[in-house]
């Protein structure tokens, strides 16, 4: 194949540049993109750049390819005889020890530029251009024990701890070891920290050992707990946070070394205090970084000489696990940790964040490795030392994903699951339809795998949920307005810029509806108001049956008062005639005849004009001062304020007291006799008094009671009287 060159030269043999056996492949087809020009050969796909290069050399997995394709996330598609094969780009290689076990603990870059790994058994491996071989002339750093640590103090002197074997120093080939009983608390250390005088901080089991790699004898002294402990915690490492205040890091969380103790600390705005802490850093922006078993990647600042938890990435948030086994911080100051399986990058921490994981599929060592420690060379190369080998890469050569997924809600299905609801473009859904099933789906070539959903039901619940799943079901809801919103990210955390939305209605049961309430409420209001009305009904039927009883009986009172009055007026008729006193006599029945028209005239009304009852009670006394030969003195006065044709009075209620004064009363007394009827208003009420200068109530009641005959028969004038005030009182509210 020939081109164009940009040198000048009118051709170029690109087949004779880019293999050695240009004769053997031939060119099929040009691939071309928006970023790069490809060519498909017979044998590989190259990159038509400034510089050739091979991106893809066909195996034996790829027989005779026919076509290929380059998407839009730089993923390589190749058809051949044997099928249709993606081809990703890594820029991650693996490395793997000479050795049966493949376990690496620690790493160092000594001063010289070798790369040294430490391996089990006290061996110390170094990188060579047949892989990662023991290295030459370097004794065994413990007889049994696996170097978990490695630092250099000083050129070719070089420290290093074990799990069980102590401390091992090796200057110029010379090897010197620290043990417990000899010179040490115990023999375990997993992390040496210098401190900026260069002393080393040894992390064991019961605290840290101060070392001065100066000194022959090089154990200072040691720091331990502060607090008693069944079992010590282990001790990962250990940092400086500020000037002269160091923190170390284990499984049962933070100490700060204080007084020559080390002291429990805590992580301020983080409700757990014995965290299990992996490994801390700090970046150069002096913003800390913790990593955690079940917290994730936390997000520190150091405030009045503490630990300030800012924010957490776990998955509770946007990263996909809660596991940080190591953390590091990279020469672009982006943030690197990683768990058993995945490898994470925080790029530009802050607003503009983007998080980035990579996996077996971006060729990473294969899954669940046992332990892992991020190491980085001076030239930012970054070491993964897995229980199964290790891995480098450099940060620039790592290619994002940045294309966001393409994300579909494919179907909305309801407590029966049957019907798709996405084609019920109404929304509405039945109060027994209230557990809705969302299923989508997203599309990321990538690495289909690692694509992550972010969904949230508002009106529900207002907090993102994150899932690897394609479906989410909210069970039972409760009638009301919903929308649910829905996300997607690729596998670099790349999220889609906007969220699908979907809303619906839960309809309330119709026993749950204000109509159906405001119908119970006016049923009821009619039930009260029918049995109000019935009973007000019943109560007016009482009243009105009681009036009429109690008129009845007032007419039956009337009726025996009314005899009772005639009886008296005729014996004095009669004894006027008896006397022979004629005059008298006719006077009486003229008078006697007026009054009992009134009286007649008014015998069926319980009320009557007031000034009929003044001229009855005053014709009365005319009647009553003739039989008795005008004996006594008698006056009726009225109030001028009184209009006595319009305010009514009962009728023939006087006359049975004037009754009293004038026979019990004036008639057993000697001397003058006076009687005084005197109507009046005071207070929007009607005053009526009767006055006599008589012999007294007690001195009447006793004459009557000596009287021959006086127990068998009783007056029954005022008694009736009485009986009239007590039904008008009951009847037609009068006050008397």
């Amino acid at each position: 194949m020939f081109v164009h060159c940009i040198d000048g030269r009118l051709f170029k043999n690109i087949a004779a540049v880019t293999s050695p056996l240009a004769t053997e492949e031939f060119v099929q087809r040009i691939i071309k993109t928006p970023n790069a020009t490809y060519a498909l050969t017979s044998a590989a796909i190259i990159s038509l750049q400034s510089n050739l290069a091979r991106e893809i050399s066909f195996g034996k997995e790829a027989n005779n390819v026919v076509d290929a394709l380059v998407d839009a996330e730089q993923n390589i598609w190749v058809a051949s005889w044997e099928g249709l094969l993606k081809y990703k780009r890594t820029t991650f290689t693996q490395h793997f020890l000479n050795n049966d076990n493949q376990e690496i603990f620690s790493f160092v870059e000594t001063a010289g530029g070798d790369l040294l790994f430490g391996g089990n058994h006290g061996k110390v491996f170094t990188k060579t251009a047949n892989g990662l071989q023991l290295k030459n002339g370097m004794p065994l750093m413990f007889p049994n024990a696996e170097v978990l640590c490695m630092t250099e103090t000083a050129p070719k002197v070089l420290w290093a701890g074990s799990g069980y074997d102590g401390i091992s120093k090796l200057s110029n080939g010379i090897l010197q070891r620290l043990q417990q009983g000899q010179e040490l608390q115990d023999n375990n250390c997993e992390a040496m920290v210098a401190t900026t005088d260069g002393k080393l901080l040894a992390c064991t089991e019961q605290g840290v050992t101060l070392l001065n790699p100066q000194l022959a004898q090089p154990v200072v002294e040691h720091y331990l707990f502060e607090k008693k402990y069944a079992r010590y915690p282990e001790l990962f490492g250990g940092i400086e946070l500020t000037i002269g205040n160091y923190f170390f890091y284990g499984s049962q969380g933070l100490f700060k070394l204080q007084n020559k103790k080390l002291v429990a600390a805590n992580i301020v705005g983080m409700p757990i205090t014995q965290l299990y802490i992996t490994k801390i850093v700090k970046a150069s922006d002096s913003s800390v970084w913790i990593g955690t078993i079940g917290k994730g990647l936390l997000h520190c600042v150091v405030a009045n000489g503490k630990l300030l938890l800012k924010k957490a990435y776990n998955t509770q948030s946007i990263a996909a696990s809660d596991i940080a086994l190591a953390v590091l911080v990279d020469k672009n100051r982006n943030i690197w940790w990683g768990d058993y399986v995945n490898l994470f990058c925080l790029y530009s921490p802050g607003k503009q964040e983007l998080l980035a994981s990579f996996s077996e599929q971006d060729g990473l060592l294969s899954s669940y490795y046992q332990s892992l420690k991020l190491e980085q060379q001076k030239n930012g190369t970054i070491w993964g030392l897995t229980s199964m080998g290790a891995f480098s890469f450099s940060p620039d050569s790592i290619r994002t994903n940045h294309l966001p997924p393409v994300l579909q809600l494919q179907k909305v299905t309801g407590t029966e699951g049957n019907q798709n609801l996405l084609e019920d473009f109404n929304n509405h859904f039945a109060h027994f339809n209230n557990s809705p099933q969302f299923y989508f789906t997203a599309v990321s070539l990538t690495d289909p795998s690692r694509i992550r959903y972010a969904h949230r039901l508002i009106g529900f619940d207002s907090a993102w949920s994150f899932s690897n799943e394609r479906t989410v079901t909210y069970r039972h809801l409760p009638p009301g307005n919903y929308r649910f919103e829905l996300r997607a990210a690729n596998n670099n955390n790349v999220w889609t810029p906007s969220t699908i939305e979907y809303a619906f209605v839960i309809a309330a049961p119709f026993w749950n509806t204000w109509w159906f309430w405001l119908l119970i409420a006016l049923v009821l209001l009619s039930l009260v108001t029918l049995l109000f009305r019935r009973r007000i009904n019943v109560i007016k039927q009482k009243a009105l049956i009681k009036q009429q009883m109690a008129g009845l009986e007032a007419k039956a009172i009337r009726a025996q008062m009314n005899p009772h009055f005639i009886f008296n007026s005729l014996n004095a008729i009669q004894e006027s005639i008896v006397l022979n006193d004629y005059n008298t006599a006719y006077q009486y029945l003229s008078k006697f005849s007026k009054l009992l028209r009134l009286v007649l005239n008014n015998s069926d009304k319980n009320l009557i004009p007031l000034s009929s009852e003044i001229e009855m009670n005053r014709l009365y006394l005319e009647l009553e001062s003739l039989r008795f030969k005008h004996s006594f003195h008698y006056q009726i006065l009225v109030d001028e304020k009184l209009d006595t044709d319009h305010v009514e009075a009962p009728s023939l209620l006087v006359q049975p007291f004037l009754e009293n004064a004038v026979w019990h009363g004036l008639m057993p007394k000697a001397g003058v006799k006076n009687l005084l009827l005197h109507f009046y208003l005071q207070q929007q009420q009607l005053h009526c008094v009767i006055e006599d200068n008589g012999i007294g109530r007690e001195k009447a009641a006793h004459i009557k009671a000596n009287k021959l005959g006086s127990h068998h028969f009783e007056s029954k004038g005022s008694l009736l009287a009485m009986q009239r005030i007590q039904l008008l009182k009951d009847t037609c509210g009068i006050n008397t």
